[in-house]
């Protein structure tokens, strides 16, 4: 109905362009739809034909202060989304933060595992070291030792690589066999089909 009023105002404006009326009437139907802007701009047309129109006038008043809630909302709503309030920070800076806190907590537990790590391989070369001078072998440097550890490693992953490939290529070849057994022969097909192939086909 808004639009309906809208339409027969502005065709009543083309055939006078100074109908206060006309002019009220498709400023109240307009704000209805949301056209706050053109709402506004036909009431002050009225009121610049008709100063004293208390309708216009208080439409006009209405209207402001309508369009200055929802500014201050939109300003609210803006503040609490960007801005810092209450000493925390804005809803779109929160998953920031907390991705950072969370990257700075991962970072803190792969350096705490390093350490411990290597306070491992600290403990176990002192050990070796301690069997070697036991057998009269001169001790070796950490460097030297750990490289050794990494080299040996490297071989064992290497021959476990080799030995999941060997098993691969065994069950493949395993299921190459299988798959051949499992052809039928004439007979059993026809058995499967449920009749019997006579002599003359």
């Amino acid at each position: 109905k808004p639009k309906q009023s809208v339409q027969v105002a502005s065709a009543a404006l083309e055939i006078d362009t100074t109908n206060v009326k006309a002019l009220y009437r498709r400023a109240v139907a307009r704000r209805q739809i949301g056209d706050t802007d053109d709402a506004r701009e036909d009431l002050r047309q009225a009121l610049q034909q008709d100063p004293n129109n208390v309708a216009v006038k208080k439409e006009l008043a209405s209207l402001k202060k309508e369009l200055e809630e929802a500014k201050k909302a939109q300003k609210k709503g803006l503040q609490k989304a960007f801005g810092k309030s209450g000493g925390g920070l804005g809803l779109l800076y929160e998953d920031k933060e907390q991705e950072n806190r969370r990257k700075a907590e991962e970072t803190k537990r792969k350096k705490e595992q390093e350490e411990e790590l290597l306070k491992k391989r600290k403990s176990e070369w002192e050990d070796e070291c301690v069997k070697r001078m036991a057998k009269g072998e001169p001790a070796l440097s950490f460097d030297e030792w750990d490289r050794e550890c990494k080299e040996k490693e490297k071989e064992e992953e290497r021959r476990k690589k080799e030995e999941r490939r060997k098993a691969r290529e065994a069950a493949k070849q395993e299921v190459d066999n299988d798959s051949d057994d499992d052809e039928l022969t004439e007979k059993e097909l026809a058995q499967l089909r449920g009749y019997k192939k006579t002599a003359d086909g």
